[in-house]
């Protein structure tokens, strides 16, 4: 998805699940970050180790 398309739709979700679903909408929103941010060293270790197999430059 092109940046351009996402930062604009991506606010609207934030303010579609904060604003109009209070709190649970906060609640998902929360859980999303703690999701991205557990998921994280994952990711990274996983382009890591595509890069080594691809014989990428450093």
């Amino acid at each position: 998805m092109p940046p351009a398309f996402s930062a604009p739709s991506l606010a609207g979700l934030l303010g579609l699940l904060c604003v109009t679903w209070g709190a649970p909408g906060w609640l998902l929103m929360g859980a999303v970050f703690v999701g991205s941010g557990v998921a994280m060293p994952y990711v990274v270790q996983w382009a890591g180790r595509s890069r080594e197999m691809a014989g990428g430059a450093g």
